[in-house]
């Protein structure tokens, strides 16, 4: 499609729920590409970053850290389909305290044809909050951001004749600057002169754009008869354009598919598939075959989703005859608003009302939880901290490879045919139909890769693919091989939950989406490698996660019974955790598969682990934009059924070590206690252990966070109840001291131990925790209206007791 111009739409909606709701509904029945709001509406509640959105439009935020920076008074909002490179920018050197006034968007097409958007607001001279003061951060912004075409909009505050003639009043001291900086810049006035934009009279919502886009026919108008509630005007603006879009290619929609169609071109499709495979070559083509043959047979019988229709849910025809009647000056602004209340809060009450099965009560029940998600913010990079903000999608995506992809430790891996000799024989795998169709059908709808292949189609299919799968997986043990396709993933990229900080890489975790037939085979050999690694006792008792039977519950509970155990002896006991860096991307695969043969796993097993570890290939998606084919050369994927128990596997040394002491580990999570008659004699076997854990870390590539080690002493002694003069331990350069996080408490797999094993703490938060959910629930329903009651106590009973009763067996 030949896009000609893009539409934009801005207003200060004045903090307004429903004057922001009418607006973003309005400027998408105007289809507009482009949504500029200046004080928007934000819940009172800043730490979950929630205002209003629209299913149509991607939203921005100027800030990531609404606590520190304050609650954002711009908003912006990009559609989704536009097909472009947008970029948001923030000038260095800049009180971040002032950039939740101003945003700054890049528009760019495929062949670099660009426009740099200011979204601005400039509170009154009379504002207790930054008075007047986004004039001057404009002023003081590089000239660099504002080269080239350049479009400024947003709430001024700023009467001035040059674009209100008859206005008679006091100036603004900031206007004679800011006009200053407009000539040097030459930013013409777009909009129409004289136009009030306020109730009060005055022009107060302004547009100016570069020399360039004005030549190019660029204009603004004031759009009276697009009236919101507020008591500003919209503007409407259209920015010249020149891009050749194509449209992408739309998800498929499983509940569209033709069972009776798909069952008839899948048959036909596959009996092109060749002989069972022999070499490796020849199961990279049968895979490819088989993937393929289903995916065109799903292509041909299920349809795509068209992008339309992508209102507001609750938009309807009442909200479209109010705004129409409104507009009339039929109905007044208070009617009209409540108009849009009632269609919500009917729309809501709908579906509780309609809520039938146990799963949607549990996904109302998260509606208390709902956080506001944003287009990614620029991201640091910590490997080059003198480098500028990385602000670009690709420049973002090569960070997150470097920071959290790539190993940072000096030592190197070894190659994967390193010789070692096995401390034992463990049985190979067994696998049969039964298992392989467990392993493929009975995991759950998981997110497909590239190749659009979800469980619930695999399960349609499986009556006529069963023998091609079965013969599949068998010769890939066969022959101890992953194939190609199986280890190329899209990675997804998603915050980590309480992240203050989103401009750190480290506040994202990547999540491998891999071939759902693939996750087949790895489900299946990783069930089988849990069960024999507790029946031949490969891994220590006290290291649990990712194996039958083995819950973090009963990990505390192994450990409070051994504290006990020490201070019923009258004796003390001492706890400090450490916590294993990147985990499972930190993993070296020769180093791996020298463990696994040490171990003594099979030989075909460990060779097609080997295979499934090396040669792995990457691609970031990051807010909507897949990037380009990365090799990888260690770690383990993120989202894979069978790298928690290699990775369990790779770290099974640490739990031999340090004799005096007990490990225990859930994943990447490692305790030490300690256990004597004195306080003295614990921490001196902490610090053996511990130095003997991170010297074999050092060796092996593993790095250990210190950081976030903790360490708490518990005694009936009342001279050691004091943490300011208990023993400490040396971890390295770093003393650690005990309860240094300034609580009484230390917060290890969800259980909060405290000095005296009280629990008092634990049972405190989780008995609010537990509140804040009950409320949620009580809210769905009532004698009158709601969810059926049913629903409603299997909800209170898996979620509120859940909740409250979480560690109750520690």
């Amino acid at each position: 499609m030949n896009r000609q111009q893009l539409s934009v739409f801005q207003l200060n909606t004045d903090r307004s729920a429903e004057a922001h709701d009418i607006a973003l509904a309005t400027a998408y029945n105007e289809k507009s590409d482009i949504i500029m709001i200046q004080e928007p509406y934000i819940s009172k509640d800043l730490s979950r970053r929630i205002t209003k959105w629209h299913p149509a439009y991607q939203c921005y935020s100027p800030t990531d850290n609404w606590l520190e920076h304050g609650r954002p008074r711009v908003i912006s909002y990009i559609r989704k389909d536009l097909d472009i490179i947008i970029t948001q920018l923030k000038p260095p050197h800049i009180d971040p305290y002032a950039l939740s006034d101003l945003l700054i968007l890049q528009l760019k097409t495929e062949t670099n044809y660009s426009v740099t958007i200011f979204n601005i607001y400039n509170s009154p001279r009379g504002s207790p909050t930054r008075p007047q003061n986004t004039t001057q951060t404009l002023i003081d912004t590089p000239d660099t951001y504002l080269q080239g075409n350049t479009f400024l909009c947003g709430d001024f505050n700023l009467p001035h004749r040059n674009w209100q003639p008859s206005y008679t009043g006091n100036l603004s001291p900031a206007s004679i600057p800011f006009n200053k900086w407009l000539e040097e810049h030459q930013l013409v006035f777009s909009s129409e002169l004289d136009k009030p934009t306020h109730s009060i009279g005055n022009v107060l919502d302004l547009a100016f754009c570069s020399h360039t886009l004005h030549q190019q026919g660029l204009n603004t108008r004031v759009a009276y008869h697009l009236d919101v509630t507020s008591d500003h005007t919209p503007l409407l603006t259209n920015i010249p354009w020149i891009s050749n879009t194509t449209n992408t290619l739309k998800q498929l929609r499983p509940k569209s598919l033709d069972p009776i169609l798909f069952k008839s071109l899948l048959k036909t499709n596959l009996t092109t598939l060749n002989a069972p495979p022999r070499s490796e070559a020849e199961l990279d083509q049968f895979t490819d075959d088989l993937v393929d043959a289903i995916h065109k047979a799903y292509c041909g019988s299920a349809k795509r989703t068209t992008g339309q229709n992508k209102g507001q849910p609750w938009w309807n025809d009442e909200c479209s005859n109010a705004c129409i009647q409104y507009h009339r000056n039929q109905i007044d602004k208070q009617l009209f608003r409540q108009t849009i209340r009632k269609a919500k809060r009917s729309f809501y009450r709908t579906k509780i009302d309609q809520a039938q099965h146990t799963k949607d009560i549990f996904a109302i029940s998260k509606w208390h939880k709902t956080t506001g998600s944003f287009h990614s913010p620029p991201l640091k990079d910590p490997l080059h901290p003198n480098r500028p903000l990385a602000t670009g999608t690709p420049e973002k995506q090569t960070i997150l490879i470097n920071n959290l992809l790539k190993r940072d430790t000096e030592i190197g891996d070894i190659p994967i045919d390193c010789p070692t000799v096995p401390t034992k024989q463990l049985p190979p795998p067994i696998i049969n139909v039964q298992a392989i169709q467990n392993a493929v059908l009975l995991a759950g709808n998981t997110a497909p890769e590239a190749d659009e292949l979800p469980t619930a189609i695999l399960k349609e299919a499986w009556s006529l693919i069963e023998p091609f799968v079965s013969q599949l997986y068998y010769s890939c043990l066969h022959l101890g091989y992953h194939p190609k396709s199986f280890r190329s993933a899209i990675l997804a990229i998603i915050p980590k939950p309480n992240k203050a900080d989103l401009s750190s890489p480290r506040s994202y975790r990547p999540i491998a989406l891999l071939s759902v037939l693939g996750k087949g085979l790895e489900r299946l050999i990783a069930r089988q490698m849990s069960w024999t690694s507790i029946s031949h006792k490969v891994l220590s008792t006290h290291q649990f996660g990712a194996l039958p039977l083995r819950s973090s519950v009963d990990l505390t509970t192994c450990l409070t019974h051994d504290v006990e155990h020490a201070l019923n002896l009258n004796g003390s006991a001492s706890l400090l955790t450490l916590d294993i860096k990147g985990a499972f991307d930190a993993v070296l695969p020769g180093r791996l598969i020298r463990r696994l043969r040490e171990q003594g796993w099979a030989p075909n097993l460990t060779k097609w682990l080997s295979s499934f570890v090396t040669r792995r290939t990457i691609q970031v998606r990051l807010d909507g934009t897949t990037g380009p084919k990365t090799n990888i050369e260690c770690g383990l994927p993120q989202g894979s059924p069978i790298s928690p128990i290699l990775f369990m596997l790779y770290i099974a040394p640490i739990f031999k070590m340090g004799k005096d002491t007990i490990k225990f580990g859930y994943a990447d999570d490692v305790a030490i206690l300690a256990a004597s008659n004195s306080l003295d004699d614990n921490v001196t076997e902490l610090n053996a252990t511990t130095l003997e854990i991170l010297t074999w870390g050092a060796s092996e590539g593993i790095t250990f966070d210190p950081g976030k080690s903790e360490l708490i002493h518990f005694s009936k002694r009342r001279t050691e109840q004091n943490p300011d003069t208990t023993p400490t331990i040396t971890m390295g350069d770093l003393t650690i001291k005990e309860l240094a996080n300034g609580k009484p408490y230390i917060r290890w797999l969800g259980i909060l131990f405290d000095k005296k094993l009280s629990f008092k703490w634990h049972t405190k938060e989780l008995a609010t925790k537990a509140i804040v959910i009950a409320r949620a629930l009580k809210s769905l329903g009532n004698s009158i209206r709601g969810a059926p009651p049913r629903l409603l106590r299997q909800a209170a009973e898996a979620c509120v007791l859940k909740r409250a009763y979480f560690g109750a067996e520690t």
